[in-house]
């Protein structure tokens, strides 16, 4: 593991442990309250090496194209260093033969040597880019899952704040009826209480026969 990589785990390690030791709402002891600045700077510090790594991935691939590249050379010299050796060895039939044979041999061989480098050092490339991308995804979708979270959090406490707000609300509000009730007793005297016709006396069910 790069330095690099290092410094993105203590990154989230960090973020962890700030969570950790976030303060208890008190609305919701199951939840916890942040400070926004310190959460910011911490994920603005992890987005910004996370395009370093891929930068860092971008030029593992560029040094194993470079290294395909330079296979490839190589067996274009031992083909024709081949086929050279093969050129001077004319002098007499048997000779000119074993030269053939000789150089064909050499050929295969080379071409065989290349075309192994070339299949490892493409499958190389491959895993590392590979690797790259799936270690940035697992980082974007933890990044992901806590925000999500950390949304949800804020969400569950701004609710319960404003369902008590307006719990406070109803009970001043029944409070001030009370005292205007009692405000209205003392500049008018109590109310008569309402006299009872028999139409008071009857029944729902008849009243609505009626």
């Amino acid at each position: 593991m790069s330095n690099k990589e290092k410094y993105i785990q203590e990154m989230i390690d960090e973020i962890e442990e700030f969570i950790d030791d976030g303060k208890l709402s008190r609305l919701n002891p199951g939840k916890v309250v942040l400070e926004k600045d310190i959460i910011v700077t911490m994920l603005e510090d992890l987005r910004r090496l996370v395009p370093a790594e891929l930068e860092r991935s971008r030029n593992i691939v560029l040094k194993k194209e470079s290294i395909l590249e330079e296979a490839q050379a190589k067996a274009d010299r031992i083909v024709q260093n081949a086929i050279k050796e093969a050129s001077e060895m004319v002098e007499e039939h048997e000779i000119v033969k074993l030269a053939t044979k000789r150089g064909n041999d050499i050929e295969e061989k080379a071409k065989q040597r290349s075309d192994e480098m070339l299949h490892k050092a493409k499958e190389d490339s491959r895993e590392i880019r590979l690797g790259a991308m799936e270690y940035t995804r697992d980082m974007m979708e933890g990044l992901e899952s806590y925000m999500v979270s950390l949304k949800d959090a804020q969400t569950s406490i701004y609710t319960q704040l404003l369902d008590g707000l307006e719990g406070e609300i109803e009970d001043i509000h029944a409070n001030k009826s009370e005292i205007l009730s009692q405000i209205d007793t003392v500049i008018n005297g109590p109310k008569e209480p309402k006299k009872r016709t028999i139409e008071d006396f009857i029944q729902p069910d008849n009243k609505e026969e009626k």
